[in-house]
């Protein structure tokens, strides 16, 4: 039995594919008698999880009789073993955690969550809320509280309310450029680790995640084990960085093909060109063996032929479907939230981005053929995106 407000947290940090979630699940066939609530990226592993583990019955929230969280909530009162996703981890209350409170579940995160987010409110309601006093800032001196009286359902900032009394909203003075202004940011639950027996994360590169940064703002400790799942061979040779200065020429710019990408149609275009040729001529490949992303917003505006039923999010993790595809095409150039940088690096932590963009880069990769050992072909435009890969490849 932990002490009271102790928090044991152990990270798994092993490659994708190396078998950390066979492992936990190995763990928990061999603990049948404690309960589990087990938090993944997607539904297809909950089902994974239900289906490996059948003696722990493990029970998915569903909305059908009100919220996915009431439902979670009737089920950790049941003393259920639960699986569900990172989204709904993000909507749990200090309600929710006083349920979790001497129920003694442990926490399985199958990928680190984003614990920190911008949160998107106009800057006149910000100075709504301010100016008319509805909200102050705690004793932290960056924590918002609410100081008028509970607002109607469905009024205006009822939704900030309701974040605000579960402490999920802090205040950041951002300064960008010359321009001071004030941004919020949602911050997951205070005490939600807290809540647990012990919290088990299975991820790769935890050092370059937001959540180790939140961990440290917070004094949250934590160990990390790398040798346990840590495979014996190597990786990088099996990825074919396309190095051809004709294609690459469109990202030789540090920060080209960043989220801007979408106002700029014409590089667009080029870039559908580029990718139609790599995935043509350069490696011709059948196009269900492709796969490609790109910001979401400037996919219709690329297009590349052929490639119409290969795009796949650029924050796909922890899935095994797509093993069959062998060339890639990663178009873009990834770089934190500036607000969420500025404000953990306020907070007096590290921020590693180019190991965060690196590890956003390795999930998506690492969807396709390379996770059973096969070789890929993967163009990479970005010159700083490509640099972080080939580096990767050369000591991995």
């Amino acid at each position: 039995m932990k002490e009271e407000n102790e928090t044991i947290i152990k990270v798994y940090d092993a490659v994708m594919g190396s078998g950390k979630t066979t492992y936990i699940i190995e763990q928990m066939n061999k603990n049948k008698e404690e309960k589990y609530i087990y938090i993944t990226p997607n539904i297809d592993e909950c089902i994974r999880i239900t289906e490996a583990c059948p003696e722990l019955e493990f029970k998915q929230p569903s909305n059908e009789k009100g919220t996915k969280l009431k439902d979670l909530q009737k089920l950790v009162e049941n003393e259920e073993n639960i699986t569900s996703t990172h989204a709904l981890l993000t909507h749990f209350t200090t309600e929710t955690l006083e349920l979790l409170k001497n129920r003694n579940y442990h926490l399985v995160l199958d990928e680190a969550i984003e614990p920190c987010v911008k949160y998107r409110i106009e800057a006149t309601d910000i100075e709504m809320l301010f100016d008319s006093g509805y909200v102050g800032i705690r004793n932290d001196g960056i924590t918002l509280e609410w100081l008028k009286a509970r607002p109607e359902y469905n009024s205006k900032f009822f939704c900030e309310y309701k974040l605000i009394q579960n402490q999920n909203l802090v205040m950041f003075d951002f300064n960008n450029s010359s321009k001071n202004k004030k941004v919020f940011i949602w911050e997951m639950t205070k005490g939600l680790f807290e809540s647990f027996m012990t919290t088990t994360i299975l991820t790769y590169q935890f050092d370059g995640s937001i959540l180790r940064s939140y961990f440290d703002i917070k004094n949250i400790s934590y160990t990390v084990d790398t040798q346990r799942l840590s495979r014996p061979m190597k990786l990088g040779h099996l990825i074919n960085v396309c190095i051809h200065d004709g294609i690459n020429k469109i990202g030789k710019h540090k920060q080209s093909l960043a989220s801007s990408l979408k106002k700029d149609p014409k590089k667009c275009a080029e870039l559908g060109r580029n990718i139609y040729n790599f995935t043509s001529n350069l490696v011709p490949t059948a196009s269900n063996q492709i796969m490609w992303t790109s910001f979401k917003d400037a996919r219709p505006k690329i297009k590349p032929k052929g490639c119409a039923k290969g795009f796949l999010p650029h924050n796909l993790k922890a899935t095994n479907k797509y093993g069959e595809k062998t060339t890639l095409i990663y178009a873009l150039n990834r770089y934190m939230d500036v607000p969420v940088k500025k404000y953990l690096e306020s907070q007096g932590v590290n921020v590693n981005e180019d190991l965060w963009a690196l590890n956003e880069m390795l999930q998506w990769i690492f969807r396709s053929a390379i996770r059973n050992d096969k070789s890929i072909n993967i163009y990479v435009p970005n010159i700083r995106m490509r640099k972080l890969l080939l580096d990767w490849c050369e000591v991995n």
